[in-house]
Formats: C-alpha cells, sequence, structure tokens
C-alpha cells in the first residue's frame, strides 16, 4: 500500500475533482443516475502508474470507451486492465486513430495526460466545437496557446495537484474508503515497486535520475532504516 497513495490519489483526483475531468465521484449521490458508459476517456501516457491507475478506476466505474495511448507492447496489460481501446503512442497517425476510437473528431472532450511536458498532442485530440477538459500533471506554460491556435476555445485544462488533499470531509473519507475496498476486492492492483534498502546515494540518485530524464522507472521505496548494500 504504501506505493499507492499520491499516484491514486492524483489519478483518483484527475477523474472525479471538478477542477479537472469532473466525472461523478463513485460516491457521490450524481454517480446514481449519471451514465458512465456513454462517456469516452482518453489517456495519455496510459503505460504510467498514474495512467494505468486511471484506466482501473475508468473501469470500474463503468466508463464505456476507454482509450490508452502508450507503447504497443504494453496493449496486452492495458487491455486486461480496462482498457478498451490501445493506441500506439509511436503512431503516425495517433491523431485519427484515437478520434476514430472516440467516434469521431468532436468526441474526444475529457483527456487525462499522465507523461507529457508538453502539450501538442492533447491540443490536436480535443473537439472544436465541444467543451472539453485535459488534466496534465506537469505544468505548462504554453498549453492554452496551443489549444487558441487549434481554435480548440472551448477547451479547459488544469495541472493536477496529487501531492494535496484534493476532497475534504467526508468526501475525503469516502474517496479513500473507495480506493481502500477496490484493493481489497482486487479491482486495483498494487503497482510494481521495488526496496532500496538505506539511504543508499547512488541508487536514490539513479532512480531520481531516471524520473527527470523521462526513462521507464520501477517505483522505488527508500528504506532510510534499512542496511545499504554492499
Amino acid at each position: 500500500m504504501a506505493t499507492l497513495p499520491i499516484n491514486a490519489g492524483t489519478s483518483f483526483s484527475a477523474l472525479f475533482h471538478p477542477e479537472w475531468l469532473n466525472f461523478p465521484p463513485p460516491f457521490s449521490t450524481e454517480a446514481k443516475t449519471f451514465d458512465y458508459f456513454k462517456q469516452k476517456l482518453v489517456i495519455l501516457g496510459a503505460g504510467t502508474q498514474c495512467g494505468k491507475l486511471a484506466i482501473q478506476f475508468a473501469k470500474i466505474v463503468g466508463i464505456g470507451t476507454i482509450i490508452a495511448v502508450a507503447s504497443i507492447g504494453r496493449e496486452a496489460e492495458l487491455r486486461d486492465l480496462g482498457a478498451t481501446h490501445v493506441i500506439d503512442r509511436h503512431s503516425k497517425n495517433v491523431v485519427a486513430e484515437v478520434q476514430k476510437a472516440s467516434g469521431g473528431v468532436e468526441e474526444v472532450t475529457h483527456v487525462y495526460d499522465c507523461a507529457s511536458w508538453t502539450y501538442e498532442l492533447a491540443a490536436d485530440l480535443v473537439a472544436t466545437e465541444k467543451p472539453s477538459r485535459i488534466a496534465i500533471l506537469h505544468h505548462s506554460k504554453t498549453v492554452q496557446s496551443d489549444l487558441d491556435s487549434r481554435g480548440k476555445r472551448l477547451a479547459i485544462v488544469a495541472t493536477v495537484v496529487g501531492s494535496q488533499a484534493n476532497f475534504h470531509g467526508e468526501e475525503s473519507r469516502m474517496c479513500w474508503a473507495s480506493l481502500e475496498s477496490w484493493v481489497q476486492e482486487g479491482k486495483v492492483r498494487i503497482p510494481e515497486y521495488r526496496m532500496i534498502e538505506g539511504l543508499d546515494e547512488v541508487r536514490v540518485n539513479e532512480t531520481l535520475d531516471s524520473y527527470r530524464d523521462g526513462k521507464p522507472v520501477v517505483q522505488a521505496i527508500v528504506h532510510p532504516n534499512g542496511v545499504v548494500a554492499k
């Protein structure tokens, strides 16, 4: 469970908080009558831990179209988690393929970008004539101009802050109760992780450098009181 809170809280907030994609939280009164099955969600960077959790959350509430954009080598894993479509992030036609899977160029209205530092792809994807929402994890000074230059003036973009409590009071309790029950019921898988025993400067810095450089990283948990491996 130590690997879960920040990534899970981030993706739960991205999908269900009104500041971001604004799907009704599963514990809300609105969720009882909301037609999740008609909704379409595009996840960029779907192979990341936040992306994989978002797929699982979307499947749990019953979102009907879950489009994962990731390395095609992850297709089997992402479909097993709940993605209805997997689009190769290296495809030259990724925009057209995502829009086709969504049902048309005006049907991409909810995009969660878990990986990018620039957002041209998200701006290309979202609808022009319909209001749309983009949730991002890395703040960008250019994303609004990217949208404006494409005529996507109805799109709202906001950066998810996963290191803070985004739900409060009873909603916060119900948020974490939902996550706990989903894990216990096997609906959410604990992400892969590795332990770093002791304050191992070399291994900790290697991990941080990999995050910085955008390399694939198995999430690391540092056990400061452990014994550094020789």
